[in-house]
């Protein structure tokens, strides 16, 4: 009889313990993971909106000199001396781009630059460009 009632206390505990078990493979293998992700993807939301929020800034173009002379020896570099930053004065990578048109007389250019970042946000900024001694084509 006692051998008996603890056969069956025994049976009972490793039920529960199965029981248990199973839960819990549940739990860590079906439901966890899912909340997990959940809470990534909504995190990744909300980085996303703070991002478009970052979308407002302008940049801003520096220069090291207003002006760029160019004596026509060389190649031209429209770019050395340019530094891109955001509203908070952090240096960025950003995509500059540059168009060059007439200024007011043959021997001085203006430069437009625009720069843009990978956050679609964008900033102009224009320089002199004087030729010196330039006998160009």
């Amino acid at each position: 009889m006692k051998q008996q009632k603890l056969k069956s206390i025994l049976k009972y505990v490793v039920t529960t313990v199965a029981v248990i078990n199973l839960v819990l493979l549940f739990v860590f293998h079906y439901e966890l993971p899912s909340f997990i992700q959940h809470k990534l993807n909504k995190e990744n939301e909300e980085a996303l909106a703070s991002g478009t929020a970052a979308n407002a800034e302008t940049l801003t173009i520096h220069f090291d000199s207003d002006e760029l002379v160019y004596s026509g020896k060389g190649d031209l570099n429209l770019t050395k001396g340019v530094t891109v930053t955001r509203d908070n004065g952090v240096e960025v990578k950003a995509s500059l781009y540059s168009d060059i048109s007439a200024g007011e007389n043959q021997s001085q250019k203006i430069i437009t630059y625009t720069a843009e970042d990978s956050y679609g946000n964008s900033g102009t900024a224009t320089r002199t460009l004087t030729l010196k001694k330039y006998k160009g084509p």
